[in-house]
């Protein structure tokens, strides 16, 4: 445990970003160094700040208002501030996890989300006026009174990344959860330093699903599980649901599976571990395409392991079949030289023996020839 929070502190640190409970760091590189601010913004838990700047300050040049994307969907518009906690990073979330292109921000608390063609009406004006700061950070500017901080959706939380499903299909998971067994709703998070609602065991994973979270709070005997912003993981055997919020409010898919809920900024998406069943929810769009249901993941991941386990058989196979086939022709090669061999040998012993013999056959020959006649 000690040595994955040291790894998470240097990773957090080379990302540019080192948030805590206790305090925030933020760290700003200038001109090859890092200037450390040490600070709790209004005592909140981390928050997701704007790692782009905003495309403007804009005003409206008509009566008709072109922010008005939540509205279309039959979601509260504009998007109000909750608890003092309005903010770009908030609002940036809300309406990037509804597929919307910009996000706008006025009366230092209010959000409004827009589509490709929201800026038509407006015209780009100077940055004075837009001169509100966010009720939940005084150090960005929300707006002005008849004049909106406009940011790209898209681009402007790299830390957060729209769902890779069609808005239709979002909105029919949202409400098919309360058809779910396991759902016992979305609340709010506690935004003090600390003080998180799911006060057991956390853990916060880029591809985040409620299975993942399922594993990791029953691992630890937990009884309830809470997901928040799509990554973050909490698990508790009691907590307050007196803090209920709309269904709304979680908004952000899983990073791991579009087709789930895992919470929203500040909002936290509860299930019953013990109860979690695969749903299937039924989408209104005209063209869709299936969605992946709740244990679809863990499907495939068997599927994939069982194949790698047959390939790495039939590796074992044929190489052990190449061994013994390489085993037997040193054998036969063994064999075959010992033969040779002995037959080399044989040939040796049988020339030095007609050898012997010749030249025993030429010495007697020259002992008779050498011998003198009897002069008798």
């Amino acid at each position: 445990m000690v040595l994955k929070s040291f790894f998470t502190f240097l990773r957090n640190i080379f990302s540019g970003t080192l948030h805590f409970c206790e305090f925030q760091i933020r760290i700003i590189h200038k001109n090859g160094l890092y200037d450390l601010d040490e600070e709790c913004v209004g005592n909140l838990i981390q928050r997701d700040y704007p790692t782009s700047d905003p495309l403007g300050c804009y005003v409206n040049v008509n009566s008709t208002v072109t922010f008005n994307g939540l509205s279309d969907l039959n979601i509260s518009d504009p998007y109000k501030d909750r608890n003092g906690l309005m903010d770009p990073g908030l609002c940036i979330i809300h309406c990037a996890d509804y597929l919307f292109k910009f996000v706008a921000l006025s009366n230092g608390s209010e959000c409004r989300c827009g589509n490709q063609n929201s800026l038509e009406g407006f015209t780009k004006v100077n940055d004075t006026s837009c001169n509100i700061t966010c009720i939940g950070n005084s150090s960005y500017m929300c707006g002005g009174v008849k004049s909106y901080i406009v940011y790209d959706a898209e681009t402007s939380l790299s830390s957060h990344k729209p769902p890779n499903i069609t808005i239709n299909e979002k909105l029919a998971i949202i409400n098919n959860l309360k058809n779910d067994v396991s759902y016992l709703g979305c609340i709010n998070e506690n935004p003090s330093c600390n003080q998180s609602t799911f006060n057991g065991t956390s853990q916060n994973l880029p591809n985040m699903t409620i299975d993942k979270c399922v594993e990791i709070c029953e691992q630890n005997n937990f009884k309830y599980i809470g997901l928040g912003l799509g990554t973050q993981c909490f698990c508790t055997n009691n907590y307050n649901n007196v803090s209920q919020l709309d269904v709304i409010e979680c908004s952000s898919s899983c990073g791991g599976n579009s087709s789930q809920i895992c919470g929203g900024p500040l909002a936290i998406s509860v299930y019953n571990a013990s109860k979690i069943v695969t749903t299937t929810p039924t989408t209104t769009a005209k063209t869709t395409t299936p969605i992946t249901t709740v244990g679809t993941n863990n499907g495939i991941n068997t599927i994939l392991i069982s194949v790698l386990i047959i390939v790495i058989v039939i590796l074992i196979i044929g190489l052990l079949f190449c061994f013994t086939r390489l085993r037997r022709s040193d054998i036969n090669n063994e064999s075959e030289n010992r033969n040779m061999d002995d037959v080399r040998n044989r040939n040796l012993v049988e020339g030095e023996s007609q050898n012997l013999d010749e030249a025993h056959d030429n010495e007697t020959e020259n002992h008779h020839t050498e011998t003198p006649p009897n002069d008798s």
